[in-house]
């Protein structure tokens, strides 16, 4: 894949850092990846290859023998590449290893710059980032249409900025809203859960000239890690001279960033953003991220003070929920274990308990039964080519 026409482009609304993607080895007309900004930072971007690397890398070792980037690139994002490499052949089926060919950044140095960004949904994982490090925190970062609720709710995006420009406010942050076209070109070339930490990225570079530092929340602890596109692993690679991609809040639990941030924090509760089923309401109340959270917020003593969530348990929707596979079982465990530690039980809680471990139960006999069955798939392929190899 030939990444060439790297340039900014001024409109009304919006400044655009744009490039051009052709493909070698597939048939296909040539695309355009963007990223857009408010109007008033087009002086502080620069055209140039970094964010493009992140945004190309994994399609590209997908769909491709080669990756060039007509345009300079950060040094230690090249050193970093070959890693960022052996680490998406290991996790990412089709993945596999390519030449990366690049300009080198020259020129005098630049001025470093100061601020610190965090990227902000609204969700738990990012305002436990934001409570966390509010005093260093200069910047908070929403993307537009970054995930699947944004994606598919013009009004729910117009409703989680409203709200992101209040925190900001609020707290005497300044918001940078931006939009980019990179998951809608590449999936489901590429699974979005492999790739969103490494658009993260792309959008962090392409401010290089206004942070020093971009916080990226994390979604799982580190006792529970697995292949995932934001990683403490992965994030820190990312990184360049000018730039540090931070992977932050992984030594604590969602129950215990639920319990010990968002309940004690009046700002997060009025307008906590967890939902992504591809709706028209803010949060729909009855999925299993809106349930597993209203779960930790009555555990913290705060659901009747968040008014975007539904204020009572529905136990028999929550005995019925399906934990599809074992991360969202893992947060079921936490939340069991968090009710368990409750000092003086009420029969209510001795309810939820009750169709906690109901729902657990049937959903972990479920995943028991799909891994048996891969485990038979997988032998009986195995002994398929044993024998072709003796009959060979």
């Amino acid at each position: 894949m030939i990444v060439d026409k790297i340039r900014l482009e001024e409109h009304a609304e919006y400044c655009q850092l744009t490039a051009r993607l052709r493909r070698e080895t597939s048939v296909g007309e040539d695309r355009e990846l963007w990223f857009r900004f408010p109007p008033e930072l087009r002086p502080r971007l620069v055209a140039e290859g970094d964010p493009f690397v992140c945004a190309v890398l994994l399609p590209a070792m997908v769909e491709e023998k080669r990756l060039l980037i007509e345009g300079d690139v950060s040094n230690r994002l090249l050193k970093s590449s070959p890693q960022i490499q052996d680490i998406y052949s290991c996790w990412v089926r089709g993945a596999h290893h390519l030449q990366l060919e690049t300009g080198r950044r020259e020129g005098a140095p630049v001025p470093p710059a100061r601020g610190v960004g965090s990227f902000f949904s609204g969700g738990v994982d990012s305002f436990h980032t934001l409570l966390k490090h509010q005093a260093a925190i200069t910047h908070l970062m929403l993307i537009d249409g970054f995930d699947a609720k944004l994606l598919n709710s013009a009004a729910v995006g117009r409703q989680t900025r409203a709200y992101a420009e209040g925190v900001a406010a609020s707290l005497g942050k300044q918001l940078l809203v931006s939009a980019t076209n990179a998951r809608s070109l590449f999936v489901p070339l590429v699974c979005w859960g492999d790739y969103h930490g490494a658009a993260l990225a792309a959008v962090a570079l392409s401010l290089r000239n206004v942070l020093e530092t971009a916080l990226v929340p994390a979604t799982r602890t580190y006792t529970r890690l697995e292949p995932w596109g934001s990683h403490p692993l992965l994030d820190p690679l990312w990184s360049t001279e000018h730039t540090q991609i931070v992977h932050d809040g992984a030594e604590a639990t969602r129950i215990e960033k639920t319990v010990d941030w968002i309940c004690r924090s009046d700002l997060a509760l009025q307008g906590l953003r967890v939902c992504l089923v591809p709706d028209n309401d803010y949060n729909c109340g009855r999925c299993e991220k809106c349930l597993r959270t209203m779960i930790g917020l009555y555990l913290g003593g705060a659901l009747e003070k968040c008014p975007v969530l539904p204020h009572t348990l529905p136990l028999r929707e929550i005995e019925q929920i399906n934990y599809l596979y074992e991360p969202k079982l893992a947060f079921a465990y936490e939340n069991l274990a968090k009710l368990k530690a409750k000092p003086d039980k009420t029969p209510f809680d001795l309810r939820l308990k009750l169709a906690l471990e109901n729902g657990m139960r049937r959903s972990q006999e479920k995943i028991d039964r799909q891994a048996r069955k891969r485990k038979r798939l997988k032998s009986l392929k195995l002994k398929d080519r044993l024998r072709s190899l003796f009959r060979g």
